[in-house]
């Protein structure tokens, strides 16, 4: 559900930047995430955006202290921070106002900010705010919608109003087992080898995953999954 800036807490409202780039970079919008995510859940993220022929993957930060090096290096267009990292303390501020003063550049926050989040949020002039448990069609539309967004805080993705139907006993051990392999980066083949049974039963067992998860893609799944912690990886 994507909504306007005036469904939200609201403080200040900084001097908009207009979306622009450097001259001589790619045309596709470039995205950069700053976030503590998993391996998998950040790799997940980066096949999703890069899949996206109007947007490019340009590179990820996990720590505070080397996101604004790299950010300022790379010159991405837009750039998703973690909603526990936004407001983290660098020096001249947080890390989002920091991000905001490098240069024409648009910060979508992923997560639930708090009510003190909000307001660091709106005053560094955030162009959107995505819930993680979001579809991946409304991350991507955030990506859009920010880089597109007349003002800050003009694009919204909340979670849903109900808390996910998905259970981890809604899924079978055979299911759990693909989940698990898919995580893994395995193909259908590799799954069938290893689970000795036929590809077109892995497929199967693949689109039941996909139907119980509410996805409608493998990467999807994989974030999916992680996220209600139906999979763990070493």
């Amino acid at each position: 559900m994507t909504t306007h800036a005036e469904s939200s807490p609201s403080i200040s409202q900084p001097v908009v930047q207009q979306a622009a780039r450097r001259p001589g970079l790619s045309s596709r919008v470039r995205v950069f995430v700053v976030a503590a995510e998993p391996p998998l859940y950040r790799r997940g993220l980066a096949a999703v955006i890069d899949a996206d022929p109007a947007l490019e993957w340009v590179g990820e930060a996990v720590a505070v202290s080397a996101a604004l090096h790299q950010i300022a290096a790379l010159a991405p267009d837009v750039v998703l921070i973690d909603a526990a990292l936004a407001v983290a303390p660098v020096a001249g501020g947080t890390l989002v106002a920091q991000v905001q003063m490098l240069g024409p550049v648009r910060v979508v926050v992923l997560g639930e900010p708090t009510g003190a989040t909000w307001g660091d949020c709106d005053a560094a002039g955030v162009f959107g705010i995505v819930s993680k448990a979001a579809p991946v069609d409304e991350v991507l539309g955030a990506v859009h919608g920010a880089w597109r967004a007349p003002a800050p805080l003009s694009v919204l993705v909340v979670a849903p109003a109900q808390p996910s139907a998905v259970r981890a006993d809604l899924m079978t051990r055979r299911e759990c087992q693909l989940l698990d392999l898919m995580a893994r980066g395995l193909s259908n083949q590799a799954i069938a080898e290893r689970l000795d049974i036929a590809v077109p039963t892995v497929k199967f067992h693949v689109t039941n995953v996909l139907a119980k998860l509410q996805v409608d893609n493998r990467t999807a799944a994989v974030l999916a999954a992680l996220r209600l912690k139906l999979v763990q990886l070493d």
